[in-house]
């Protein structure tokens, strides 16, 4: 069934009549497509033709770019990807805040952050939705500018993050921890502290320890002391997750700096507050930079106590019934007095 109907849509592309692609045929070309050149092809063959329709004609409502899109993000397809998104052909059908971010994802999975920069510019050109910085493709666009780490990728992240903010644009803290951190890169310690001013969520750990290692980069060690003290001795129950979280680089860097002050009094600190951390299970081996790339997880919504909800409806009502009867209660009365029934008359 699936080569019959994939076999007929080739045969009216190739026949070179003026036949249309179908919504509904569309739809299950995307569905049936398997991961080889001739599906693919046909894919975008048949996203193009439908495009290029009489609009008019069009009576569905139903929006092709996210779902081709992960199409190819399922499917790796990351030349293929970028092919139809600078085809003029297919103006308008990837405008969607969905489709690009599905796009820039896969490219940047593919370490093709130079496409990602490319993919973004193209998005702050149509402004969807009226959206320069939309915030998980801005957070892209940061991270790949922070995997290229060179000058002039340094440029860029900067001058992202001055246009967002002349613009009162929202970059959320994954965002700026990606700038920051490339900053430092950049042996620019100075720029990388100032970067984190654009979060109000400072206490995160990634942003705890690009502060600690800028102020070390810096040989501010009394305030980096002060830093590792304070996060250490926040009041912090026991069953929370929240708490300090120092990776095995900012040690590194820590100690560095410790050892060019060249002083016995600073070398003591740094080692009592090293084993304090590692006792209290505050350190991990893992490297900054994995916890700067680790994928976005969508958090679960809280779960609503039903019989709670149940309780407080019941009573709600309870007592609004309540209220109900006085108050017919209260008008029966009323109306006894004003008017006689025939009880009250007298034979």
């Amino acid at each position: 069934m699936r080569e019959k109907f994939l076999g007929r849509m080739r045969e009216y592309l190739n026949s070179g009549e003026q036949t249309m692609v179908f919504t509904d045929d569309l739809k299950n070309a995307i569905y049936l497509a398997e991961d080889n050149d001739e599906d693919i092809k046909l894919v975008a063959e048949m996203l193009t033709k439908f495009n290029s329709q009489n609009r008019e004609l069009r009576f569905g409502h139903f929006v092709f770019g996210p779902v081709v899109m992960r199409l190819f993000h399922v499917y790796n397809r990351c030349d293929e990807l970028l092919q139809l998104i600078k085809d003029p052909l297919l103006n308008g059908v990837f405008d969607q805040v969905t489709s690009f971010t599905i796009a820039m994802n896969v490219l940047f999975r593919n370490e093709r952050y130079q496409d990602v920069l490319d993919v973004f510019h193209v998005v702050q050109q149509k402004q969807i939705n009226t959206l320069r910085f939309p915030k998980d493709m801005t957070i892209l666009a940061l991270g790949a500018c922070y995997k290229m780490n060179t000058s002039d990728a340094f440029g860029k992240a900067m001058t992202i993050l001055q246009e967002a903010k002349a613009a009162n644009a929202v970059i959320l803290r994954k965002g700026v921890t990606f700038a920051s951190a490339l900053a430092l890169k950049q042996k620019d310690p100075y720029l990388a502290l100032e970067i984190l001013n654009f979060t109000h969520q400072k206490h995160y750990f990634t942003a705890q320890n690009l502060k600690v290692v800028a102020l070390a980069d810096m040989d501010r060690i009394d305030d980096v002391f002060l830093e590792l003290r304070t996060a250490m001795e926040k009041d912090i129950p026991q069953s929370s997750q929240k708490k300090l979280t120092i990776v095995s680089d900012t040690l590194t860097a820590v100690k560095a700096a410790v050892d060019r002050s060249q002083n016995k009094e600073h070398a003591l600190t740094f080692q009592r507050l090293e084993q304090n951390l590692k006792q209290y299970g505050h350190v991990s081996q893992d490297s900054l930079d994995s916890f700067l790339c680790s994928p976005i997880l969508s958090r679960p919504a809280p779960k609503r106590d039903e019989s709670r909800i149940v309780g407080f409806e019941s009573n709600f009502f309870v007592k609004q019934n309540s209220r109900a009867n006085d108050y017919r209660r209260q008008q029966r009365e009323n109306m006894k007095q004003q008017r006689r029934g025939l009880i009250d008359i007298d034979e």
